[in-house]
């Protein structure tokens, strides 16, 4: 598109035994583009920068330490700032730096987050084991000792914890210690804090679990994460009561006050996911009770119209399974509840007419992995409603894929239905203008339906307009051979034979048409066309008898047809017969006055026969005429004049031309023929005007720089166009005039304007 910048094309490294390897250009600019990130918090692009240098220096068969290092670092940045902390990037960095305790660290850390006890372990053992230990270990591995059923007290770890750590690890070993107990659920000694009582009754099994829990909560000196800890709890203790509403309710405020574990996000999920089943289940139920509801085709079910109860049923479903998805976006049950009540809320809005609801709902069910004939076909017809064809031929495209292949499996298509649905693969294509991808899913129609005479007429258009007119040939004659008088497809057939230059296999298939629908609205304009085309083929070749004969035919056809007449009555002129050749061309400008088409056919004829006479005074009444020719006759008009060496009318036309049109194209070709019959003034004028109607045109501003320049004067000026052409040919791509442009500036500089 003009004016807009195209994206940057990334730089693609080539090495070269004689080039020395990469540039160390390009290397610098790669670090210091990491730094900049870095210093701005865009870990993945300093990443991305300095993974791009490595391979630069790799290809040197180089390899620098320090860029080693700040590439872990960024990847362990990327890592810790993840919620849950990125596996992958974590390691990353411990093979680039495996020198970097914090990276081992935050490794294990995230491990045992995710209940990986036994392999965090030996990690922090590791790092205790350092000269000088990393003590920061110690107290994440006695809590994963005690995670593991094992004494800490008993192990090395003990002698890198703190009185405080030890006192809490010592703690909460001795209540994981005790036995169940079967009496009322009494609340623990005051000598130990609620939450470790409720924690240690929890993992006991004590009944008393809940009431320490609810204890701990009410003090108002517990740190928000430990009261998300025991909100955490005390929803799976609800929800082992079967208290669903209250356990989501717990886990809700358990993420709200920051606690961020896979524990709580597979517990949320379950959460959402009961809580979007249980309503869904009420909606279906309800929906059952309308008379109108329709039947589920084992794909999607289809809502009952006018239930707008259902619709915020089915908005309420979606918003909570999507909840669940944030939490555990790969979970196959909330995918598929998500996925129902997208369709059917797509489905309410189609019937509504709401295009663009419908689609944002029914294209988000496709996306997430829907497959179900009942969307993707729903999705399908909504992209068709909204002319979105490309998206639409995706989607009808997955309808096909995903269908049933096997006969002894239910609701298998027919062939007659997979046609169907190929019909509309190719018609999506074909209004996109991807003929080649529109051709092949009319094959496949075929495929399916081998006697289809539609659906050969439809592959033997796309072959056409592809401009595949020998692959489309056999097509036409396939469907001819099965409907002889076939009008459609002779009139395709006519149309393949010109294109191809067979001009009277055309007007052979056209006088076929002719018999057939003598009414046709097109035939005879076609007929005379073809006609006068064979009339200037005899005549270019010296054959003016037979010319004459394709004239008269065709005038047979249009007998007002003012390019048949006018050519008639030149070729008359031509024979010597030139008083019967001005005869018939006043005759033709007094039957059609005021046609702008006729006045060019008639002037051109008088310029081929040397009437200057009258040809003068026709240029001169194009002057004030309503209807002129259009721009590229009078352009030949104009240089018909140039080659007879009437100068002065072809600045007349150019002048005519110049004053009735706004176009900046037809303006450009004006300014091109200034410049080349030696008219530099006006040429300037008609390029600045090109400018004026279109800014950004960079051959307008290439050849009025150059035009100044030639002339010696106002070279700032020129420089200015100059560069302009060169900024608008860089946007757009074009070498050529940026080269030019280039050019011209250097000749501005140096003075050498003859060049």
């Amino acid at each position: 598109m003009a004016g807009v910048a195209p994206k940057k094309r990334e730089r693609r490294l080539i090495v070269s035994p004689a080039a020395g390897g990469p540039s160390l250009n390009d290397l610098s600019e790669l670090i210091e583009t990491g730094r900049a990130a870095m210093a701005d918090s865009d870990y993945q692009g300093a990443v991305q920068a300095w993974r791009r240098a490595r391979v630069l220096l790799a290809a040197r068969d180089e390899r620098d330490p320090r860029l080693d290092a700040a590439l872990a670092e960024a990847h362990f940045r990327c890592g810790i700032l993840a919620r849950p902390a990125n596996l992958d990037d974590l390691s990353e960095a411990i093979r680039l730096n495996p020198d970097e305790p914090r990276y081992h660290y935050h490794w294990a850390l995230a491990r045992q987050r995710r209940g990986a006890v036994e392999m965090a372990i030996p990690v922090y053992r590791a790092l205790l084991e350092r000269k000088p230990p990393y003590t920061r270990a110690a107290y994440p591995l006695a809590v994963a000792l005690l995670t593991a059923r094992k004494q800490p007290n008993k192990d090395r770890v003990w002698e890198f914890l703190s009185d405080e750590e030890r006192a809490r690890i010592a703690s909460a070993y001795a209540l994981l210690r005790r036995p169940p107990r079967t009496s009322s659920p009494t609340p623990p000694r005051r000598t130990t804090h609620a939450l470790w009582a409720g924690l240690a009754a929890f993992r006991t099994g004590d009944r008393s679990a809940a009431a320490s829990l609810q204890a701990a909560l009410d003090d108002p000196t517990l740190p928000p994460v430990a009261a998300a800890v025991a909100r955490h709890y005390l929803g799976v203790l609800a929800w082992r009561q079967r208290q669903r509403p209250v356990a989501l309710e717990h886990w809700q405020a358990a993420y709200s006050a920051g606690l961020r574990t896979e524990w709580l996000a597979q517990n949320l999920a379950s959460g959402y996911k009961d809580a979007a089943l249980a309503l869904l289940e009420t909606s279906l139920s309800n929906q059952s009770q309308h008379p109108d509801s329709p039947a589920s085709d084992g794909a999607a079910a289809e809502p009952a119209a006018g239930a707008e109860a259902d619709l915020a049923a089915f908005r309420e479903v979606l918003r909570l399974a999507e909840s669940g998805l944030a939490h555990l976006p790969d979970d196959p049950g909330l995918v598929r509840i998500a996925n129902y009540a997208r369709g059917q809320l797509g489905y309410y809005a189609a019937r509504a007419n709401d295009w663009s609801e419908a689609a944002r709902y029914l294209w988000a069910a496709a996306d997430a992995g829907d497959h179900g004939r009942a969307t993707l076909t729903n999705a399908a017809l909504t992209a068709e409603a909204l002319n979105r064809f490309a998206r639409a031929a995706d989607l009808w495209q997955r309808v096909l894929r995903h269908r049933p292949r096997y006969t002894i499996r239910t609701h298998t298509l027919s062939q007659e239905q997979i046609a169907v649905l190929w019909q509309h693969v190719g018609d999506c294509f074909e209004r996109t203008s991807d003929y080649d991808e529109a051709a092949r899913a009319y094959r496949n129609v075929l495929r399916h339906q081998p006697d289809s005479v539609e659906a050969r007429r439809r592959l033997a258009q796309v072959l056409v307009k592809a401009e595949r007119h020998n692959a489309a040939l056999p097509v036409i004659n396939e469907i001819l051979a099965l409907r002889p008088d076939d009008v459609p497809t002779l009139i395709l057939r006519a149309q393949v034979h010109e294109k191809a230059n067979y001009l009277y296999g055309a007007l052979q298939t056209w006088q076929q048409v002719l018999e057939l629908d003598p009414e046709h609205p097109t035939v005879h304009q076609n007929l005379a066309r073809l006609h006068c085309l064979e009339g200037d083929y005899h005549w270019e070749r010296g054959d003016e008898r037979r010319a004459a004969i394709a004239y008269r035919e065709g005038l047979r056809h249009r007998p007002s047809d003012a390019r048949l007449r006018a050519s008639l009555a030149l070729l008359t002129g031509q024979e010597g017969d030139k008083p019967g050749a001005v005869r018939e061309l006043e005759a033709l400008l007094r039957e059609q006055p005021g046609d702008g088409e006729t006045l060019y056919w008639v002037l051109d004829a008088y310029l081929n026969l040397g009437n200057w006479e009258r040809a003068g005074a026709l240029i001169q009444q194009l002057e004030h005429a309503d209807a002129l020719p259009s721009s590229d006759q009078l352009m030949r008009l104009a240089h018909l004049c140039y080659q007879s060496s009437r100068r002065e009318w072809t600045t007349q036309l150019l002048e005519l031309m110049e004053r009735r049109c706004d176009d900046a194209r037809t303006l450009l070709d004006v300014a091109y023929a200034y410049r080349d019959t030696g008219q530099d003034a006006k040429a300037l004028r008609a390029f600045r005007r090109v400018i004026d109607l279109e800014p950004d045109n960079a051959e307008a501003h290439l050849e009025l720089g150059m035009l100044l320049m030639r002339a010696g004067k106002d070279l700032a000026s020129a420089q200015e166009h100059l560069q302009r052409a060169e900024q608008i040919a860089l946007r757009a791509s074009d070498a050529t005039t940026m080269v030019r442009a280039r050019l011209g500036k250097i000749l501005v500089r140096s003075g050498a304007f003859d060049e």
